[in-house]
């Protein structure tokens, strides 16, 4: 290890009485250095690109539905939860109402398990 410091110091004596070059001379930045941006243009760019960032959002908002609102499915299907149980400390279960039928659905950590009840009655009360 000490062989490597000693030629690294022989080669830098022998380089000249100029002495070693900087690292920062060789890329040219002694000669033309280069200008950091002020605090104030830092800010004054982040507010652009966050008031830039916000319109977009704003304007995506305004003009999504119209667009997104044709992809949209025409014939959704109304889906509600009837009521909800919790069995034991990791069993759950829910009857759930997705158009005219009813399903009831036991969940665990294990496995979930979906069992098709009686169709819901005309006027929409559970019995």
């Amino acid at each position: 290890m000490h062989v490597g410091v000693a030629a690294a110091v022989l080669i830098s004596v022998q380089a000249g009485a100029a002495g070693p070059v900087a690292p920062i001379a060789k890329l040219g930045l002694a000669n033309h250095p280069v200008e950091l941006p002020g605090a104030w243009s830092v800010l004054g760019a982040f507010l652009m690109v966050t008031a830039l960032a916000v319109g977009a959002a704003l304007l995506f908002k305004r003009v999504a539905p119209r667009f997104l609102g044709r992809l949209a499915r025409q014939n959704a299907v109304n889906v509600s939860i009837l009521a909800r149980e919790r069995l034991a400390a990791d069993t759950h279960a829910h009857v759930v109402a997705i158009g005219s039928e009813r399903l009831l659905i036991v969940t665990s950590r294990a496995a979930v398990a979906v069992h098709a009840l009686s169709a819901s009655p005309p006027d929409g009360k559970v019995s």
